[in-house]
């Protein structure tokens, strides 16, 4: 006779149980196999992002020089820069040079600190210029290209004049959308 409810139909017999042991030992492999994927695949796609952005941006990058491999040398041979190169001079104009070519002037309102040097930032993209003008506003320049360039657009208003100069001022985002400078602080900053 079969007892009161119950149904032996539905209760696993002990040798269709599976041990704890096993389902523990199962669920560490499988999370095991998850990390070391993890492990492989993310520097891989990294590396893979990175080579895809430099091949983007070829072309636009400046070039580095390598120190000579003997070191026992006292004089090395000058190399011509190539690239582009953005300065402010002491007069306050901004200018572009292509290597060692001539400079081009792009504008000759910049501010020029007491070390006499100006903020002025190329974006890594290579076709945009920020620099500080003399009134305080943060001005952006698209690169000329065939020596005919696009007006300036003023940014901002708020830059702080007494720290063009004394050191990096201006710097561009890594894929040359936003810039970030030193602003002059408001009294309602101040806690």
């Amino acid at each position: 006779m079969s007892e009161r409810g119950v149904n032996r139909s539905d209760a696993p017999r002990d040798g269709d149980r599976i041990p704890v042991w096993l389902i523990v030992l199962g669920v560490t492999a499988v999370l095991l196999a998850a990390l070391v994927l993890f492990v492989a695949v993310v520097p891989a796609l990294r590396e893979q992002r990175s080579a895809a952005r430099s091949t983007q941006n070829a072309g636009t990058a400046v070039p580095t020089t390598t120190a000579p491999e003997d070191l026992t040398s006292t004089t090395v041979a000058p190399v011509a820069p190539d690239g582009p190169v953005v300065y402010v001079d002491a007069a306050g104009r901004v200018l572009l040079g292509e290597g060692a070519g001539t400079p081009v002037e792009l504008a000759s309102d910049a501010a020029v600190g007491t070390a006499g040097l100006g903020a002025v930032a190329m974006a890594p993209t290579g076709d945009v210029i920020a620099y500080v003008r003399r009134d305080g506003a943060l001005v952006s320049l698209p690169v000329p290209i065939g020596g005919v360039g696009e007006p300036p657009t003023v940014l901002a208003t708020d830059v702080a004049l007494d720290a063009v100069g004394a050191g990096p001022s201006l710097v561009w985002d890594p894929t040359g959308v936003q810039v970030a400078y030193i602003a002059v602080g408001t009294e309602d900053m101040v806690e």
